[in-house]
């Protein structure tokens, strides 16, 4: 059997073991400024698209409330909801709530509820500098836990009770709003 020749000594000797153990200072507090560095770039991006997707599920809110009163109106002889159907409480404003729950998916209780996930946005922080209120509108019992408000408020082009057909500008008219955007 034939022995081999011992390499040739390589160019890079090999340092002991207790040398290559761990990072200088200087090495880890690099690393650590290019991550932050690089968390800087991303945390603005992040909460610019946490930001979109709260509006868009707001406007997705919004938009099938809007298809739950028109399919109110639609069973009532193309009336939209008003003081007829909220006999005793001044808020017609709110207490469409209640009337549109069985059309977009909701049991239909009279009871108002701060689960009904649809009628809470997001992006909703109440009227913390008007009112002085520090918690959201669907968290508000004078609100019936909404953060969206029907049009039917009396210092407002009011459509509450109206026939959809009435309405002079239907494209124009505002039909529910977020309640902290329209204070």
């Amino acid at each position: 059997m034939e022995q081999r020749p011992e390499p040739a000594e390589s160019i890079f000797k090999r340092a002991p073991l207790a040398q290559w153990a761990a990072f200088t200072l200087i090495e880890l507090l690099v690393v650590i400024a290019i991550i932050a560095v690089l968390a800087s770039m991303l945390l603005p991006a992040l909460a610019r698209a946490k930001a979109k997707a709260q509006k868009v599920k707001c406007v997705n809110n919004l938009r099938q409330i809007g298809l739950g009163l028109t399919l109110y109106a639609g069973d009532s002889d193309d009336t939209l909801p008003g003081q007829n159907d909220f006999r005793s409480d001044p808020r017609p404003w709110v207490l469409y709530k209640r009337l549109v729950k069985p059309y977009v998916g909701l049991s239909n209780t009279n009871n108002p509820s701060t689960n009904d996930i649809l009628f809470q946005c997001p992006s909703d922080v109440g009227f913390p500098l008007i009112l002085g209120l520090d918690f959201p509108s669907f968290r508000d019992s004078f609100q019936d836990y909404s953060s969206y408000i029907f049009n039917g408020v009396p210092w407002a082009p009011n459509i509450s009770g109206k026939k959809m057909g009435s309405i002079p500008q239907p494209t124009r008219t505002v039909l529910n709003v977020e309640y902290a955007a329209h204070g």
